[in-house]
């Protein structure tokens, strides 16, 4: 009860609010408060039907209607109404509530009338994929018994979104709430889900043909109130409502308001922004949909598994492509850590590479990525070769400095690449993703990005630098290549996609874990999350260029300086299936008129035989890319100038003075410069040329090796501008 007379006295001053509103005829602010009212008066409501106060409800059921007529909510106010009707309330109040009802005009209709007045065409419907019809029907029956959470776990690419659009058919008695976590998936959820959209899956996949269907709004800047009411289907990022005031939109929505919510990237759903959404509709099913049962962090995913669709069944019927896994292994490798020079051999490697400093060292290690770098380019031109499709490479680096690094090295093998990441400016991120969409390019080296609703069929190479600490994050990169760029095509050979990692890396380990999930052992979940790995690596160089903090060296404990690939070990997903290899080689051997008879062998030998030699271990030879030497000199060039930008924020670190402030203008007047991030990149480049013995105007003579020797010694330079600074 206390809870019902503090939504009392809340409402209570929202009213009077809302009349000081209307004798001064601010018509925003009354409808705002009126709006807010009804939302409390709807929650006040909930709480006496539960307290089997259904009289008492009914008054304020029809305040709340009030409220919601003072904000010119008519279609809101009608439901409401219609609600209270339901619960069993005495004549009287029956009554009352009904004579309220008759004062709005018949034309506002409840939105999600179509969820239970339209017959979709489901079950047997041929446009529909089987996971789709399938999760479908487990919904259904889930929610026929029961109120329980749902989980609806598919692989990328299985057709998700159009789940959701034929979810709320037959299950939601009333609007449907689709959560996204990021606008990117906002935007394609939102053209999908709504009837009068061209990209409208129920239209395209023949699932409504009468020309109507479920409208759908969506919640962004432009959007208002009237807006939710009018809509069967509410489609917002998740950002949206609980950014800044909540109160604009939860606020404004009675408990009942939606039916039904659906979480895509559902694995967020323990996350206490989510949950407080989620809080707000205590009654509403709840579906989450999902790749993984796991978050990044370790914690399982709130509610019940209902459904789940296999990557291997997806890769055989064609929704996903046909992945393999490619890790690099050296002959040997020679590095120094901390000073000390070793030199391992791949057994030795494979000891070593479960040290964090061991797997770091060789993700930021020049000679580990140029071989990454060249077998992923090496697969790219495979899959080109093999089909029609340009495909692409995306990759994933450990920061900003790391990526640009590694950008270099595609650009000078003749790639062109991009680099993407958080801190560039929302332009420049539009612009690459377009870059990407029209595939302009061949390489997309991202930093923590591109990781859910990033549609892009022709990524087919996942070349990882990172050393993954947790399966989840490996998990959704490696998603990143599975969409399909033929679709319900299996076989089709630009249906493939190649995971390329470098075996010091770890991360084969996912790897082989990603199957396992795959093998729904739920025990394998439960040990997951209750294990104590580190789920979340510290990312690093994706701070803001304000940030003044410790000062962080550029070169790594563990410096790689020559190491020798063997090979590479090829790793199938899904194992070759002999029977299709033997229905190849017998259609060959017949093509030449040649039998297995006359070859005095059986199918079922042939067949077993294949299986065999199928399930072992692939190797492969990695081919050295061509690098051209003018495009080397100019990247080296490029990485320079990228590393002295970087190096100027760690000199002011180290100084202990503001990118804004004025101190070194103030001590190097020479500069001719007014901050000190100005001044600091001017010194760094003087200190540069110092530290090659030459002359201001010899820039532009620099060979390769001189741009790379000032790069990789780029801490001394700073160490030398510091001292300079001090004695200044």
């Amino acid at each position: 009860m206390q809870l019902v007379r503090d939504l009392i006295e809340q409402k209570n001053r929202l009213l009077l609010d809302l009349d000081d509103a209307k004798r001064s005829s601010n018509r925003r602010r009354a409808s705002e408060l009126a709006s807010l009212a009804a939302g409390v008066e709807g929650r006040i409501a909930r709480e006496l039907v539960m307290l089997d106060r259904s009289d008492d409800a009914a008054i304020n059921f029809v305040s709340q209607a009030s409220c919601l007529r003072d904000a010119n909510r008519l279609i809101e106010a009608k439901r409401v109404l219609e609600a209270a009707l339901e619960f069993g309330t005495s004549e009287r109040a029956k009554k009352w509530v009904t004579e309220q009802l008759q004062e709005i005009p018949e034309k506002y209709v409840d939105p999600s009338w179509v969820f239970s007045g339209l017959k979709p065409y489901i079950d047997g419907n041929p446009q529909l994929r089987r996971p789709q019809t399938e999760a479908y029907f487990a919904a259904a029956k889930h929610f026929d018994t029961s109120s329980e959470h749902a989980i609806i776990q598919l692989p990328v690419g299985c057709g998700k979104t159009g789940t959701i659009s034929l979810l709320p058919f037959g299950i939601s008695t009333g609007r449907m709430l689709v959560v996204a976590p990021n606008l990117e998936i906002r935007q394609n959820l939102a053209k999908n889900l709504d009837y009068t959209s061209p990209a409208s899956f129920l239209r395209s996949r023949g699932v409504l043909n009468n020309g109507t269907g479920p409208h759908c709004a969506v919640l962004d800047e432009n959007a208002n109130i009237i807006d939710c009411d009018e809509a069967a289907i509410v489609v917002t990022n998740i950002q949206q409502l609980v950014a800044g005031n909540a109160e604009r939109w939860l606020g404004k929505l009675s408990p009942d308001f939606f039916d039904l919510i659906a979480l895509d990237e559902g694995h967020h759903n323990v996350a206490p922004t989510w949950k407080g959404t989620l809080e707000r509709f205590p009654d509403a099913k709840i579906t989450s949909f999902t790749a993984t049962p796991l978050r990044a962090d370790g914690q399982k995913v709130e509610g019940t598994r209902i459904y789940r669709f296999p990557i291997a069944d997806a890769i055989r019927e064609g929704y996903i492509k046909d992945v393999a896994s490619h890790r690099l292994e050296p002959v040997e490798l020679t590095f120094t850590y901390k000073g000390e020079k070793r030199r391992h051999t791949l057994e030795e490697v494979l000891r070593l590479k479960d040290e964090q400093w061991f797997s770091k060292g060789v993700a930021l290690a020049p000679e580990c990525n140029r071989s990454i770098v060249n077998h992923s380019i090496q697969c790219m031109e495979e899959l080109r070769s093999s089909g029609k499709a340009k495909h692409q490479i995306v990759a994933a680096a450990c920061t900003i400095d790391h990526a640009n690094a590694i950008r270099a090295l595609y650009e000078e093998r003749n790639c062109r690449a991009e680099v993407i990441h958080s801190n560039l400016d929302p332009e420049r991120i539009a612009a690459i993703r377009q870059e990407i969409q029209q595939q302009r390019l061949d390489v997309v080296v991202q930093v923590q990005m591109l990781a859910e609703g990033a549609d892009y069929p022709s990524f087919s190479v996942a070349a990882i630098f990172r050393p993954y600490r947790h399966f989840v994050p490996y998990v959704q990169f490696i998603g990143r290549i599975m969409r399909v760029l033929a679709p319900d095509s299996p076989g089709n050979p630009d249906n493939r996609g190649y995971v390329v990692s470098h075996v010091g890396l770890n991360v084969d380990r996912w790897w082989d874990e990603m199957r396992q999930l795959d093998k729904d052992d739920e025990a394998f979940f439960v040990g997951l999350a209750n294990s104590e790995r580190d789920f979340l690596v510290p990312e690093v160089g994706l701070g803001s260029p304000s940030d003044v903090g410790p000062r962080r060296r550029f070169k790594p404990p563990m410096v790689v300086l020559e190491e020798t690939i063997a090979h590479y070990v090829k790793d199938r997903f899904l194992p070759e299936d002999a029977s299709a290899v033997l229905d190849d080689l017998i259609n060959a051997l017949s093509l030449r008129g040649i039998s297995l008879d006359e070859l005095g062998v059986t199918r079922d030998e042939l067949e077993k035989r294949i299986g065999e030699t199928a399930g072992r271990e692939a190797r492969g030879k990695v081919l050295e890319q061509s690098v051209q030497p003018q495009r080397a000199r100019q990247q080296a060039r490029k990485r320079l100038e990228e590393r002295v930008r970087s190096a100027s924020k760690q000199l002011l670190n180290e100084l202990e003075m503001s990118v804004v402030g004025f101190d070194l203008p103030k001590r190097f007047p020479q500069t001719g410069t007014t901050n000190n991030i100005a001044a600091a990149i001017i010194l760094l480049n003087m200190q540069v040329m110092e530290y090659l013995k030459v002359g201001p105007d010899e820039r532009d003579l620099l060979t390769t090796e001189q741009l790379i020797q000032a790069h990789d010694n780029i801490d001394a330079i700073i160490d030398a501008v510091a001292a300079k600074v001090r004695n200044k």
